[in-house]
C-alpha cells in the first residue's frame, strides 16, 4: 500500500487545513499520516513513500534535513504564496524538495468570471 506523511505546523491554520483536507480525501488504498513540524522524525526514521510538506517557513529547512539524514522517498512540497511573494524562500525550497505544488491565484483570476470551454 502506498504511503505519505504530509509534515505541516498545526500553528499554520491554512497548512492543517490542507493537510487534513488531504488525508480526508486520500483513495482507501492509500495510507496517509498527518505529522505535525515538532514531531517530524529526521530522515533517517522518515518512513513511507513520500513526504509532502506543507510546513509553512520551515519547509526549505525540514526538505534540507530529510536529505541529509538520508530519507530516499519523494519530498514533495506545497508552496501556498501568490507569485512572486517571497522569491527567495522558494528558491530554497525549489532546490531542496523533488517537486513544488505551487498553489498560486492570479489576482485578475477572481474578475475574469468563468473561462469559457475551447472546442478544436
Amino acid at each position: 500500500m502506498p504511503s505519505l506523511a504530509i509534515v505541516c505546523d498545526p500553528r499554520d491554520a491554512t497548512a492543517a487545513e490542507l493537510a487534513a483536507a488531504l488525508a480526508q480525501r486520500a483513495p482507501a488504498d492509500f495510507e496517509v499520516a498527518v505529522v505535525a513540524v515538532d514531531d517530524a522524525p529526521a530522515g533517517g526514521g522518515a518512513t513511507g513513500d513520500a513526504v509532502l510538506l506543507a510546513a509553512g517557513p520551515d519547509a526549505p529547512h525540514l526538505a534540507r534535513r530529510l536529505r541529509d539524514d538520508g530519507y530516499a522517498g519523494a519530498v514533495v512540497a506545497v508552496w501556498p504564496h501568490r507569485w512572486p511573494r517571497q522569491l527567495d524562500r522558494f528558491h530554497a525550497l525549489y532546490r531542496a524538495a523533488d517537486a513544488v505544488i505551487v498553489n498560486d491565484q492570479a489576482p485578475a483570476t477572481g474578475t475574469l468570471g468563468r473561462i469559457g470551454r475551447i472546442d478544436g
